[in-house]
């Protein structure tokens, strides 16, 4: 016997307050495969209203989805309203788990916070990877029968998401491009002594805010700062790069080594948190917090024509690894389940 047409309400949220985030990214791929699967489940997104702040909303829409008949909700972050149907949360990374307050105490001390709100509350909990899912239950062992392992959806441009362009030949390309420069975790400290010894020198476009002092650490090497660019903007400067570093301490996920890959930049990056399982062989890794390992990659992928080519090949093959539909069927999996266990 088939099963029943669920009804889904979605919080859309991230791609109202941060729509450039990697939490936005992962929902609007989200949203494309469950579109795919509109015969086996009704998604009904709700959102912020105009100056409406999050926390508002949340209050706002607790009794709309008791009126309305929800069968269950998905949170795409942990702040989630009080309702009485099945919750699942996406918990995207805990960094502090493995490397204390980097990001600072107080913010440590609320995802901790978040993620018992989470146990506490929702029904299921869904994790981008692997590493994420061992910070979770490190932290919350309690939980672990309730974690989920379900990988972030990715579509390439040309398969209807992403925000790469398409690859192109590579006489069209020169330089290096670091996305979501932004914080210590994202590893910028690594990247400015990594380059500072560079040879050759290569013009740098780094997307994001590079955290006070990085870029003072490489004088003579072009580099341009882009804070907050649109879509398009990124797009244009991955179609004309040579290589994309992506020196970061920690994540959940990862989408700019997808981005690039599908935009046929060749990969650099460390092997921190779930970068692996994201990029599999399709990049060169080199150890987290190792200026002479990035140094070394950087070198290889501008001089030696052979081993970028390799990348490009298998990073094509790489971006599409992770099509949102299966994403949504994983999601859909774990949502049916709790809502026929009757989870509240």
């Amino acid at each position: 016997m088939p099963s029943r047409r669920l009804r889904l309400a979605v919080d859309a949220s991230p791609l109202v307050v941060e729509p450039r985030r990697g939490v936005a990214r992962a929902l609007a791929h989200l949203r494309t495969g469950l579109a795919a699967l509109a015969d086996e489940v009704e998604v009904v997104v709700l959102a912020p209203a105009p100056g409406e702040t999050p926390r508002a909303f949340r209050r706002r829409v607790a009794p709309t989805v008791r009126r309305v008949g929800f069968d269950a909700w998905y949170a795409p972050f942990s702040a989630f309203p009080a309702v009485e149907v099945p919750v699942v949360v996406c918990v995207h990374e805990l960094p502090f788990v493995r490397l204390g307050p980097l990001e600072g105490r107080l913010r440590a001390l609320a995802h901790r916070r978040w993620l018992d709100h989470d146990v506490a509350r929702a029904a299921a909990i869904v994790v981008p990877s692997e590493a994420t899912r061992a910070d979770v239950v490190a932290l919350r062992p309690d939980a672990a029968p309730r974690v989920h392992v379900v990988p972030h959806g990715f579509a390439p441009a040309g398969d209807g998401g992403g925000r790469g362009p398409g690859p192109r030949g590579p006489a069209a390309r020169a330089g290096g491009v670091v996305l979501g420069a932004r914080g210590p975790r994202k590893g910028l400290d690594v990247w400015a002594r990594a380059v500072a010894g560079l040879e050759p020198v290569v013009p740098w476009t780094l997307v994001g805010r590079p955290p006070r002092g990085v870029l003072a650490r490489v004088r003579g090497v072009p580099a341009e700062v882009l804070d907050d660019p649109d879509d398009a903007e990124v797009a244009r400067r991955l179609a004309g790069a040579a290589v994309l570093a992506y020196p970061s301490r920690s994540e959940g996920f990862g989408y700019p080594p997808l981005e690039a890959m599908a935009a046929g930049v060749p990969v650099v990056a460390s092997a921190a948190g779930a970068v692996p399982e994201v990029v599999g062989d399709a990049a060169l890794l080199v150890p987290p917090g190792d200026p002479e390992a990035l140094r070394a990659a950087l070198r290889r992928v501008l001089v030696e024509p052979d081993v970028a080519a390799a990348l490009v090949a298998r990073g094509a093959a790489r971006a599409r690894a992770f099509p949102p539909e299966a994403a949504a069927r994983s999601l859909l999996k774990i949502v049916r389940e709790a809502v026929e266990r009757g989870d509240a």
